[in-house]
Order: structure tokens, then sequence, then C-alpha cells
């Protein structure tokens, strides 16, 4: 009785967190969206005064040290460089455990883009361990961690630094505890 309880008790926790997310569905797909657009507009203001060409140029060497942190922490259970890729795309599985305790892994594919981590996200697609039906949120949130960092460094009036490191924790923290 007192296992059927608690196990009552964690499926119920897990439901909360996982309405909680859900909740956050439309913030999230909002918080993308006008962070793409308040971002495109920095990127457009700074092409027209001539100030993207030396934040490109900084974007490919943050991009490599990225790279080799990523490579670093995740181990190659975690991270698969694909080698060939231009510009630099790799994949990550995110290994972890629901509610329950049960392992799980979400599979990323990143594609980096030249205008990151500058202006823009890199390219995100969620391969495997998500849901369809919850790919979009997770997906808009990941984007809008992406936009909240970029603003925060631009208003310390620090460089933009790369976001993929954050993108695997919120997914092990936030969404497997919830999935």
């Amino acid at each position: 009785a007192k296992k059927a309880e608690a196990e009552a008790k964690a499926a119920e926790a897990v439901e909360a967190k996982r309405r909680e997310l859900h909740g956050q569905r439309e913030q999230a797909a909002e918080a993308a969206a006008s962070g793409a657009r308040a971002a495109q507009a920095r990127l457009d203001a700074d092409r027209a005064a001539g100030l993207a060409g030396a934040a490109l140029e900084e974007n490919e060497a943050a991009q490599e040290e990225e790279l080799m942190v990523l490579e670093a922490v995740l181990g190659e259970e975690g991270f698969e460089r694909e080698e060939e890729a231009a510009p630099p795309a790799f994949r990550l599985t995110v290994a972890g455990e629901r509610a329950r305790g049960e392992p799980t892994a979400v599979q990323l594919r990143v594609t980096f883009v030249v205008e990151y981590p500058s202006h823009l996200p890199p390219r995100l697609e969620i391969v495997d361990g998500v849901a369809a039906e919850d790919a979009p949120l997770v997906r808009d949130s990941l984007l809008a961690l992406f936009y909240a960092q970029r603003e925060e460094s631009a208003a310390a009036g620090e460089p933009a630094e790369g976001v993929v490191h954050r993108w695997t924790e919120w997914v092990k923290e936030e969404w497997m505890p919830s999935s």
C-alpha cells in the first residue's frame, strides 16, 4: 500500500511538472519568436552600420572553442561531430532519467550558422527522445534560452557566448524529469 501511495505521489508530481511545462508552451513560443525578430533586427542594423563583419569573424573562433568544450564535457557518448559538415554540425545525446528513475535520452542535431553566437542561434533539430507533440515546446524553450542569454550579454556589454551546453542542461534538468 505504501509503495502504491509513493508511486501515485511520484506520478502526480510528474504530471504537475508536465502541466507547468506545457503551460509555458505559448510563453516559450512567443519568447522564441520575439527573440528571433529582435536578433534579426540587430543583425540588420549591425550590417547597415558596418559592424557585423568583425562579429562574424569572432563567431568562427567562438564556435571552434565551443566545439572543443562540448567534446570535452560530453565525451564520445554525448557528442558526435559531423566532420565533413560545413558549417560545423554535430549530434548531442543527452542521457538522464525521467521522474520515475527510468533512463531516457534525447538526441539533438545542431548546426552552427555564421551569425552564431553574436546574433542568431544555431539551427536545431530534435532527432529522437521527444514526442512529436512536445517537440515545439522543447525547441522553442531552447531557442528562448539563446535569446535570453544573448540579451543578457548585450545588456552587460559582453561578447555573446555559446549556449549549446546550457541547452543540454535544460533538457536534462527541466525536460527529462517531466517527460
